[in-house]
């Protein structure tokens, strides 16, 4: 197993990372957070002022505390409610990438391969997803993804896909047994029967992040990062 670490975490083993949508949970979170998840991610992109300077001055004193934070800014076609162009960005990735533990940026993403230049020039990781809302892709076309995400020394591939029927978590569980044992991935399934099952049986077959809320649910089959650390370590 290829060792990354997110932040001072490595990911030989699972994380659970605890999303955070609000200014206000991500100001107290240095005094509430407690067990309630390993990693967080600051999800800017939810947050009413995020292009103002107080996610970066929040999200330190929580790193600070012994947290790792991961910086995301989704656009809206993968889920997120960032409202200006995809360059705009740029900057915020490059903040939270000098001063906290990691970003994440999409797959498709015209800043992808300057950001995990930039990751890899400053010595930390970085997370490249992707999300479908439909479906589940064949087997053959995420494994195909992974590859290209792994041209990237520190990037570490995240793949959330909506699942319908057994055959999708099949084709998620292939994705795992191919590169689970070998390199850092996360695979997750989204909705709110099946997928609500992968992000607590995934990490026993190898997928090294499952993301649950600290706040409020953010995605389809989302349970809390409390629930994950229970179900996982109880």
């Amino acid at each position: 197993m290829i060792e990354l670490f997110l932040g001072s975490l490595s990911l030989s083993v699972p994380r659970v990372v605890g999303t955070v949508s609000t200014l206000d949970y991500l100001r107290e979170a240095p005094k509430s957070l407690g067990d309630d998840c390993d990693i967080m991610e600051a999800r800017l992109d939810q947050f009413d002022t995020s292009a103002s300077s107080l996610w970066l001055h929040y999200s330190q004193a929580v790193d600070a505390a012994g947290t790792p934070v991961l910086a995301t800014i989704r656009l809206p076609n993968d889920g997120g409610k960032w409202k200006e162009n995809e360059a705009s960005r740029r900057p915020l990735f490059e903040s939270a990438l000098a001063h906290l533990s990691a970003i994440d940026v999409e797959t498709d993403s015209i800043l992808r391969e300057d950001l995990c230049e930039l990751a890899v020039s400053l010595g930390k990781s970085l997370v490249v997803s992707y999300h479908n809302f439909e479906g589940t892709p064949p087997v053959e076309e995420l494994c195909a993804m992974v590859d290209s995400v792994l041209e990237c020394p520190v990037a570490i591939p995240k793949l959330a896909t909506m699942v319908h029927t057994q055959d999708d978590v099949d084709i998620l569980k292939q994705v795992l047994s191919t590169y689970g044992s070998s390199r850092p991935i996360c695979v997750l399934g989204m909705g709110d029967e099946w997928g609500t099952r992968t992000r607590s049986s995934f990490p026993g077959l190898g997928s090294k992040l499952t993301y649950g809320y600290l706040d409020r649910p953010i995605a389809p089959g989302q349970l809390s990062s409390a629930q994950l650390i229970s179900v996982l370590r109880g």
